[in-house]
């Protein structure tokens, strides 16, 4: 009796200290997730307040721009082309803005419900960069269906291209600036022609391109430079569109709201 009674308060010692171990690793773990996700407060409050600062920072230039028109009034037509580019830009980048606060309240979301706190660092890290790579590929255009040069020298075909592009240009009858660089995507296919990526120095000029698009031959396509993410997205969407037609709604079609491809009834015409 005296052997089983050690025997048992043997075990019940073990079971103590092995009960005593896991509640310690257990604190120990909650501390290091708390301490992770403290610094990921720390790094999303950053990226907030580094967005508000551009904000404010093109606010500021807005307001220095209005003081400046008031005495170019002798240069009047060229202001208000400026001062439509100004818009342009002011409403694309308050898209981004309302993209990117829509992009961090989804974050949010899935970082409450998720337990990996290095799950959380990686979408937040893709989503700044999903929004820098938008912004990089905002000033530039794709275009499709510019026969590939017949030259067997690099150097040829870049400089063949690079005079076809701007003859293309020349179709639209706008004024913009010589493009940064233009060179072909992907590698050389005898049996097709490769996409044309066309990069200006800034925004203006690549917007007005996609304005006056209709302009080009029907075997010139010209399309904004998506990020692969985008691409995505609008194949989903267009996987759905055929989804709910293939269920028989009518008058559907895809169109650009703030920049985000979004299905909408499209009404009878008159």
């Amino acid at each position: 009796m005296r052997s089983e009674m050690t025997r048992i308060s043997s075990l019940l010692e073990k079971y103590v200290n092995l009960s005593e171990q896991t509640n310690k690793n257990l604190q120990d773990s909650i501390s290091g997730i708390k301490t992770q996700l403290s610094d990921l407060k720390t790094t999303t409050e950053q990226s907030l307040n580094a967005v508000q600062n551009k904000v404010n920072g093109a606010i500021s230039q807005i307001n220095e721009i209005k003081l400046s028109t008031i005495t170019l009034l002798s240069d009047q037509e060229k202001i208000k082309c400026h001062l439509t580019e100004l818009d342009e830009s002011i409403v694309i980048g308050q898209n981004k803005i309302k993209s990117l606060e829509a992009e961090f309240t989804q974050f949010k979301q899935s970082a409450e419900a998720s337990s990996h706190s290095q799950d959380k660092l990686t979408l937040c890290e893709q989503i700044i960069k999903e929004v820098q790579n938008r912004n990089n590929r905002d000033k530039n255009i794709i275009l499709v269906g510019l026969p590939e040069p017949n030259c067997s020298q690099p150097e040829e075909r870049k400089s063949k291209d690079e005079t076809d592009v701007l003859n293309v240009i020349s179709l639209l009858g706008v004024d913009i600036p010589k493009p940064a660089s233009i060179f072909r995507v992907g590698k050389l296919n005898p049996k097709r022609s490769r996409k044309v990526k066309i990069c200006f120095e800034t925004l203006g000029p690549a917007k007005t391109l996609l304005r006056n698009k209709e302009k080009l031959p029907r075997d010139i396509k010209m399309y904004s430079d998506q990020t692969p993410a985008q691409q995505n997205f609008l194949q989903t969407v267009k996987n759905n569109l055929k989804l709910r037609e293939e269920k028989g709604e009518t008058g559907l079609t895809i169109k650009y709201i703030n920049g985000t491809p979004t299905i909408v009834k499209v009404g009878p015409k008159n």
